[in-house]
């Protein structure tokens, strides 16, 4: 996450779901502390794109819904 300067609690996160046939790949991948973890998994933070350099972080209510992101929670 842009900006984030946590070092601890680090969690991997994939970026196109595995039960949505993304792989367990770095281009799928990133690293996340577990707050910005979380806010993914809450709907409140949505990443789209390809590692290590095309990652887009956006709040969800500025993205079109995405098939791909059905493990999100409901937005806030």
């Amino acid at each position: 996450m842009p900006g984030c300067r946590s070092t601890r609690n680090l969690e991997l996160h994939h970026v196109r779901p595995r039960s949505a046939g993304g792989r367990h790949t770095p281009d799928n991948l990133a690293l996340l502390c577990d707050g910005h973890h979380a806010a993914v998994h809450r709907g409140v933070l949505a990443i789209h794109g390809t590692a290590p350099d095309q990652l887009v972080f956006v709040r969800p209510e500025l993205v079109p819904p995405n098939p791909d992101s059905s493990h999100v929670g409901p937005r806030a």
